[in-house]
C-alpha cells in the first residue's frame, strides 16, 4: 500500500479498510435477506451484478503500478534461484539461498504426552 498512497496515509488506509469490510460482513447477508423476503432471486442476482459492476469500475480506476524492482522474466530461473534447506525447527526455509529463519531447538508439543491407543 505504500506505492500507492503516502506513508502517513496508510494506517487510516487500513482502518478504512477494515471498517467497510466489517460493514460488509455485517450489512451483506442482512440486505440479502430483505431483497429475498421483499422481492426475489431475480431481484438479489440484480443487486449482486450491480455491486460486482461497481467494484469491477472501481478497479479498473486504480493506477497502474509499474514493478518496484528490475523487471524479470518468469522461468525456472527464478525457482530454483530460491533454494531452501531444513532449518532446526524441521521446516523448509523459503529463504533465498536456504538462510535459517530460527535458530535453537525444534518446539515441543504442548499438553501432556498421550499414554495408550490414539483416538479415533
Amino acid at each position: 500500500m505504500l506505492r500507492v498512497l503516502p506513508e502517513a496515509l496508510v494506517p487510516s488506509a487500513n482502518t478504512l479498510s477494515f471498517t467497510a469490510s466489517n460493514v460488509g460482513l455485517a450489512l451483506g447477508p442482512l440486505l440479502a435477506g430483505l431483497i429475498l423476503a421483499r422481492w426475489s432471486f431475480a431481484a438479489a442476482y440484480a443487486a449482486d451484478l450491480a455491486v460486482f459492476t461497481f467494484a469491477l469500475y472501481a478497479a479498473a480506476r486504480l493506477p497502474a503500478l509499474p514493478p518496484a524492482g528490475p523487471a524479470t522474466t518468469p522461468g525456472l530461473r527464478s525457482v530454483v534461484g530460491c533454494t531452501s534447506s531444513r532449518t532446526t525447527s524441521g521446516t523448509r526455509s523459503a529463504q533465498p539461498g536456504g538462510r535459517r529463519t530460527r535458530s535453537g531447538p525444534p518446539a515441543r508439543p504442548r499438553g501432556p504426552p498421550r499414554v495408550g491407543p490414539a483416538p479415533g
